[in-house]
């Protein structure tokens, strides 16, 4: 039955890291949702941008979860996640306070892509 509503189409993806491989897999996996949560992603804070941008026509947002305090980094980074959406789509971040790395987004439209 439609009713003129479409589904909201989402996936998970454990990255185990970013790199073009991966943004590729991610850029061809955008063309069948709407919402794309990603997790250890292993960005440090200066190089999210290469998630948040990556894939085409989406946006989002992201945080390390690697804690860049420490005076000197040991082995490769862990951690980090991703909510990427379909630009079309409004949504709203909402801070968060807490001892666990959350990212919190309120839909804010009643259209899917």
């Amino acid at each position: 039955m439609d009713n003129g509503t479409k589904q909201l189409r989402i996936i998970s993806y454990n990255s185990t890291g970013c790199n073009d491989d991966k943004l590729r897999y991610l850029n061809a996996s955008s063309k069948s949702c709407d919402i794309i949560f990603v997790q250890e992603h292993w960005l440090l804070k200066d190089n999210l941008h290469k998630i948040k941008c990556g894939i085409d026509d989406f946006t989002g947002i992201a945080n390390s979860g690697v804690d860049e305090n420490q005076m000197v980094l040991q082995g490769r980074p862990y951690g980090g996640c991703a909510i990427l959406y379909h630009s079309l789509l409004q949504f709203k971040q909402t801070p968060y306070q807490g001892e666990y790395v959350v990212l919190h987004l309120t839909f804010l439209t009643t259209k899917c892509c």
